[in-house]
């Protein structure tokens, strides 16, 4: 017969071990997005351990976390180091979803119902909440984030196309949250997009959102201009988006 209360009293312990754990990963995330701990610092368990009074258990399982989405590497004989962007990468994920995202809004335009937009202008609601919260996740804008843009992944309703997709805006989401997105053109490119879907111009709410990308793409990696030569000059040139016209390259 189970014996319910060792069973519980097993449970509740590893429930406070998660919720530390939690709580440190929060901790080391928060430092590295607003750049208190720079690329390439060494993040000391033993002085997070007495920073948060923790234990080095919770520590290891964050540092884990952290590592998995791209925030930390494990360096021989230095330990857990905070990674920076790998910019050529952050580039042509930028330059391929570019291109892609064009062909999927303009299938997705055909197939839009008033239901979809209405439930992306309330996602988009929701990320603007989040935004103003002061216990922001960046986790939790990515997302809404992808529920936005999976709307119209789902209306385009081509798995061939839309499969890359994702797996490229994992991608970026892992680029995406060395920043604090709250400071860059996406609520505004959000809004343009959806603004253009309800306009049933094709050709316009795909701009819109191939812009969103290149705004993007330049903001998170403090660029002012793109190189023509680059993928994302060649993805950009052929989505007909005049470079020297948009950001006076």
């Amino acid at each position: 017969m189970l014996d319910i209360g060792y069973s519980l009293g097993m449970a509740m312990p590893a429930r406070a071990a998660r919720r530390t754990a939690d709580a440190v990963f929060a901790h080391l995330q928060t430092a590295i997005v607003s750049g208190e701990l720079a690329p390439g610092e060494k993040i000391d368990p033993e002085a997070v351990g007495e920073l948060l009074d923790v234990s080095r258990t919770p520590i290891r399982e964050a540092l884990l976390r952290l590592e998995a989405d791209g925030l930390v590497e494990r360096v021989p004989y230095r330990g857990a180091i905070v990674r920076g962007v790998d910019l050529r990468l952050a580039e042509e994920t930028a330059a391929v979803r570019l291109h892609l995202e064009g062909l999927a809004v303009r299938l997705a335009m055909a197939r839009l119902t008033d239901a979809t937009l209405d439930a992306m202008a309330a996602t988009l609601d929701d990320l603007a909440r989040l935004e103003a919260d002061p216990g922001y996740e960046p986790e939790e804008w990515n997302r809404l984030n992808d529920r936005f843009h999976g709307a119209l992944y789902e209306a385009a309703a081509c798995p061939s196309l839309t499969k890359p997709l994702q797996a490229l805006n994992a991608q970026a989401a892992r680029i995406r949250i060395h920043f604090d997105v709250r400071r860059g053109p996406a609520a505004k490119d959000h809004r343009a997009i959806l603004a253009a879907c309800r306009s049933g111009d094709p050709e316009r709410a795909a701009r819109a959102a191939q812009l969103h990308i290149l705004h993007t793409h330049l903001r998170l990696t403090g660029g002012e201009d793109v190189d023509p030569a680059s993928a994302l000059g060649a993805a950009a040139a052929l989505a007909g988006i005049a470079l020297r016209d948009e950001h006076g390259v």
